[in-house]
């Protein structure tokens, strides 16, 4: 075979290759650009414009105070109600303003009792008057973070 052929058909083998290994990310989603809870708290999309972002709860344990931490976004054009419920807890609302993003800690809302020990999940209902209720399994924290120390409740 003459040294241009063998050129040819190597130069040809290696860009079928390459086109090859190409193709197998045509097929598959860039996962990148799927929402995901990107710390230690739920991520809840309630509608269209409107989601929590790491909802958490800080107790040092079960039955003790609880701190909720977090945040709630209204990319809508009208305020927004939340109300966060807990089994056997009074229900904690906030009101989200049109554009804005609600920092929970600073809304100062407080479980009387954590219905679950620190490493476990509290199982909250979250709704809006416009949406519904949805289901939102929130985990407890404690102070083993230090991010988080300063927002446990009293020891």
């Amino acid at each position: 075979m003459a040294p241009t052929t063998r050129r040819r058909l190597l130069a040809g083998s290696v860009l079928g290759a390459a086109l090859s290994l190409a193709g197998c990310t045509f097929t598959n989603p860039i996962e990148t650009l799927e929402p995901y809870a990107a710390s230690d708290g739920t991520r809840l999309e309630l509608a269209d414009g409107i989601r929590l972002e790491n909802v958490l709860v800080l107790s040092e344990a079960e039955g003790a105070e609880g701190h909720v931490l977090g945040a709630a976004v209204n990319s809508t054009t009208e305020p927004v109600e939340i109300t966060f419920s807990v089994e056997g807890e009074p229900e904690l609302v906030v009101v989200v303003e049109p554009d804005e993003m609600l920092n929970l800690s600073d809304e100062g809302l407080v479980v009387e009792s954590t219905p679950a020990p620190p490493g476990g999940m509290v199982s909250t209902t979250v709704s809006t008057p416009q949406h519904g209720a949805v289901p939102l399994p929130v985990p407890v924290l404690d102070g083993t973070l230090s991010q988080y120390d300063e927002h446990v409740p009293e020891r």
